[in-house]
């Protein structure tokens, strides 16, 4: 349903589903699928213009996928910090 929402460009409806996604993997403890769900709000948040939310989302992300050493969800992490820092100024410092 949050992708839907995206390609209809709404993006409070598409953030919304992302967030009642967050919490029930957050209940479920499946931190990867946590790090999914991040990242596509970052996504969503990059194309709703709130580049700030977009930077904080994949940073969390980012640490999740540090964690447990996902070296692609890092990779993918980084190019949208790189996309929402280039709007906002230099991208927060990641590992």
């Amino acid at each position: 349903m949050a992708m839907f929402g995206l390609h209809l460009g709404d993006h409070r409806d598409s953030l919304d589903h992302l967030d009642r996604a967050l919490a029930a993997v957050r209940e479920s403890g499946r931190r990867r699928e946590e790090s999914i769900a991040l990242w596509l709000r970052g996504q969503v948040q990059v194309m709703a213009g709130d580049y700030e939310g977009a930077l904080h989302s994949t940073a969390l992300s980012l640490e999740i996928d540090h964690e447990l050493g996902e070296r692609y969800g890092r990779m993918v992490g980084l190019i949208t910090m790189g996309a929402a820092g280039s709007t906002t100024g230099p991208a927060r410092r990641t590992r």
